[in-house]
């Protein structure tokens, strides 16, 4: 999570510059604050979609934020960037189909999370003698949900114990490197965006 911080002189001199009572200024600084964070999530979900192939784009990784409103009595607006583990299905797979009943299509399950990233074989090498164990695409009639999966060896399951058990492959978490990957342009944009939106709230309350 990112933090940043307004001095409370910049308050004093803008009621002084204005002259305007606090409850008026108090207003302009917290819809200034409230668009700025609205501006920089709207910026690192599109960062986010430009760097992963999460289906759904920008809108999924909008999805996976939430903003925190500053208030006339806390001047503060705060940006969670949700991470949860995502599905490697839910990025780019090829090929994506499931056949029902099958381990594994003859061909390797290919990977990426990572736009312009190369393919990656998804196979889990079993033991030294090189027999390796495919991902394929599975349906999970508890849930209803597919996924890219690996039989674990020599692992069993609990409702087929004959069947080694299955292992889901996840991606990159969905939220993952926004506040981090974009921290320098965000450190860089901040305070001339909040600036900006300042100057855009002050004509709505000076009358």
């Amino acid at each position: 999570m990112i933090g940043y911080k307004v001095s409370i002189d910049g308050l004093r001199e803008l009621e002084e510059d204005i002259g305007m009572a606090k409850d008026k200024t108090r207003n302009i600084l917290k819809a200034a604050i409230n668009n700025t964070a609205k501006d920089i999530e709207n910026r690192m979900s599109g960062g986010a979609k430009k760097r992963y192939t999460l289906q759904g784009g920008k809108s999924a990784y909008h999805k996976a934020n939430e903003i925190k409103k500053a208030s006339v009595n806390k001047l503060q607006a705060t940006i969670i960037a949700k991470s949860r583990a995502e599905d490697t299905l839910n990025f780019t797979v090829r090929p994506n189909t499931y056949i029902p009943g099958s381990v594994g299509a003859p061909d390797y399950r290919k990977a990426r999370t990572l736009r312009g990233a190369k393919l990656t074989t998804m196979a889990l090498r079993k033991n030294s003698s090189g027999d390796e164990y495919r991902a394929f695409v599975v349906r999970y009639p508890s849930t209803g949900h597919y996924a890219l999966a690996e039989r674990v060896p020599g692992s069993h399951m609990k409702s087929k114990p004959w069947k080694e058990a299955l292992k889901s492959l996840y991606g990159t978490t969905k939220a993952k490197g926004e506040e981090i990957v974009y921290k320098q342009s965000i450190d860089k944009d901040v305070y001339s965006i909040l600036s900006e939106q300042i100057r855009l709230q002050i004509p709505r309350f000076v009358k």
